[in-house]
């Protein structure tokens, strides 16, 4: 039976599932708009990105497995790039396929970014109320997938930025499913295995790694100041330290060497040069990073600064227009409307 507003009702051998049409269409719009990497690429040519990791051949995705590479001089540690090996084993894959090395590049891409759409589009309906969980989802999934920043994910390519920018949403709303306790703990479990495996490459960059690390600390204080008020701390802290506990087991093949290797750093004197050096680095990283260049999405170092010229040569063109600047300047005051005028679930935290 179909009905215009209700969806489509089927039989199968006496089951009867019903497909809600506005979550079909949804689902095929959301694919629509994860395909748009597809119309990146012109055949035959790769893109040079700024971090590029070329598809690796069978022999080379292996050494992803060692904490030692031999082609680096007569060998050395490797210690960042065993938490990539999963990320590389997608580009492996398709390499290993036979196809050229621009569609696997392509379908590399097209895969994060259809997984950045669907990880997004799960959180926006976790978080938006019923009356709203069609059009919603989909114009923050849109707002997500399309904006000014998105070009130094993928010029870029670094993986610990793609798969925190994909992954990240999703493992967010495995958390919220668990304090609510809207799903069984052991398939919830393993979603959760499964989210904290594929955000693994934030190991390859420590910065990113604590970027992540401190995000989702922010996330638990907050359920946990949450749960206090509705006197459910004791299961919502239960939940989070278990949680804790599974990720840091799961990914524990890149964290333990990671941390044995700082541990003897420290030994070896190796951060004993003062803050300044470091207080130098964040500074030339932070120096655009203002809060109305953030909102704008205008913030990224790479916008300002490069060898000899800005990583985006086309900036300083952009800047010196006025009413290129002014255009940035509608898309954050419409997301701060919404904020303000929106009813969704925890929106503090998402302000």
């Amino acid at each position: 039976m179909f009905s215009a507003r209700w969806g489509i009702e089927v039989s199968t051998n006496g089951l009867k599932k019903k497909f809600s049409s506005d979550s079909v269409i949804a689902f095929v719009v959301v694919c629509l708009m994860g395909m748009a990497p597809v119309f990146w690429f012109t055949p035959g040519l790769v893109m040079n990105t700024e971090d590029l990791r070329h598809a690796p051949t069978l022999e080379g995705w292996l050494q992803y497995l060692s904490m030692w590479n031999p082609r680096i001089g007569t060998g050395a540690e490797s210690i960042l790039d065993p938490c990539l090996v999963l990320f590389q084993a997608i580009p492996t894959t398709i390499r290993w396929l036979g196809l050229p090395l621009w569609e696997t590049q392509m379908l590399t891409f097209t895969f994060w970014f259809l997984f950045a759409a669907f990880s997004m589009y799960g959180l926006a309906k976790r978080i938006f109320p019923e009356s709203r969980r069609f059009g919603a989802p989909l114009v923050t999934v849109t707002f997500y997938l399309f904006n000014h920043w998105q070009e130094h994910v993928w010029l870029g390519f670094k993986p610990p930025l793609v798969a925190a920018y994909a992954v990240l949403p999703w493992l967010i709303s495995l958390i919220l499913d668990g304090v609510d306790g809207s799903q069984k703990k052991c398939f919830l479990f393993i979603k959760i295995a499964i989210a904290s495996i594929l955000l693994a490459p934030i190991g390859n960059n420590i910065s990113e790694a604590l970027t992540i690390t401190l995000l989702l600390g922010i996330l638990a204080g907050y359920l946990i100041v949450k749960s206090v008020k509705n006197n459910t701390f004791s299961h919502t802290a239960g939940f989070l330290a278990q949680a804790a506990v599974l990720m840091a087991i799961v990914n524990a093949y890149w964290i333990v060497p990671q941390v044995i290797e700082a541990w003897n750093l420290v030994g070896q004197g190796a951060y004993e040069s003062g803050p300044e050096k470091y207080i130098g680095w964040l500074q030339g990283q932070s120096q655009y990073t203002g809060f109305f260049n953030v909102i704008r999405f205008l913030g990224d170092w790479t916008w300002y600064q490069g060898v000899g010229e800005p990583y985006r040569p086309y900036s300083g063109l952009y800047r010196s227009f006025g009413s290129l600047l002014l255009l940035s300047w509608p898309l954050p005051i419409l997301v701060a409307y919404c904020f303000y005028k929106g009813h969704c679930q925890h929106k503090i935290l998402f302000i």
